[in-house]
């Protein structure tokens, strides 16, 4: 029977598998909530221009005007409060997607297995033996259950929370990998090829980000106004500083949190790739479309003249 552990209520068996779920959830809900604030935004210019005329005929009187905007956004089926809503809602699941991996941290005392008193003073036999405190002591707790078992017993642990610390720690593992371990881990290449993985493909996203902005610069850079000159060189520093918090993040932080780099890097590469196969198709079809317009001008030119 697999061990469950519960995280604001919701029943987990497989902590690994419940990010990488919640990380494609919440991407697909994003696609969504874009595409509406695209359209959105799309449609702004046609509303203000639409308010302005209203603003005209209401002749001031705010009254006539509000009923006036009222009917208008009615008629175009329009709703303000819900492109505020779209944008609150994107900052909620950028918060949940945080809070879910920082519960990782504190994993006895943010998944409540035991109760608070109980998972202090589990701490404290802890760091009573090993003399030392980090800010993964409850990880480090989880990794040397079986050596300091008997010292919580007779620390007054009951068996039964002992017994909830192990499914917790189940429950952060995927297969043979413990994913709840914080990087360097030695003696288990299978595990470092977890973040190691994620790295990888955000190096890849990166390279194909830097390609990006050296063929804008090459194509624009001249005709931009100095604010957007001075955009565009920033960016690639900025995007290297990502790079270097990524692996700050990545290779000093619990190795289950790597999984969300994972989903994330892979859709985004994806994304980017299908764009790039989008935009060659478009300016190929261009190219044809101005080779066969020059060519029926030619032909009729020469039609003329015979």
């Amino acid at each position: 029977m697999l061990a469950t552990v519960r995280l604001l209520g919701i029943p987990i068996t497989c902590y690994p598998a419940f990010i990488i779920g919640l990380c494609l959830v919440t991407k697909i809900i994003r696609i969504f909530l874009n595409k509406y604030s695209k359209k959105q935004s799309e449609e702004k210019a046609v509303r203000d221009e639409k308010i302005a005329q209203l603003q005209k005929e209401a002749g001031g009187d705010r009254n006539v005007l509000s009923d006036k905007i009222y009917e208008y956004y009615k008629e175009s089926n329009y709703n303000p409060y819900l492109t505020f809503l779209s944008k609150v809602a994107l900052i909620i699941i950028d918060f949940a997607i945080v809070a879910v991996m920082v519960t990782t941290f504190k994993p006895i005392s943010n998944f409540h297995v035991v109760e608070k008193d109980t998972a202090t003073t589990i701490t404290q036999i802890y760091m009573e033996k090993e003399e030392k405190s980090t800010p993964y002591t409850e990880i480090r707790v989880l990794k040397d259950l079986e050596k300091y078992e008997s010292d919580f017993e007779k620390g007054g642990v009951p068996k039964a929370d002992i017994q909830k610390l192990y499914d917790l720690r189940e429950s952060f593992s995927l297969g043979s990998l413990k994913t709840y371990l914080v990087p360097p881990v030695k003696d288990n290449p299978q595990l470092m090829s977890i973040p190691t993985l994620a790295m990888v493909l955000y190096v890849l996203q990166y390279i194909i980000g830097l390609w990006q902005s050296i063929e804008k610069m090459r194509l624009s850079f001249k005709k931009l106004k100095p604010a957007g000159k001075a955009m565009m060189l920033t960016q690639p520093i900025l995007n290297t500083a990502f790079l270097a918090l990524t692996a700050t993040i990545v290779f000093n932080t619990p190795i289950v949190i790597s999984f969300y780099f994972i989903v994330t890097y892979t859709w985004n590469l994806i994304n980017t790739i299908v764009q790039l196969i989008k935009t060659r198709k478009t300016a190929k079809s261009a190219k044809i479309a101005a080779i066969n317009s020059a060519n029926e001008t030619l032909k009729q030119k020469q039609e003329g003249k015979a």
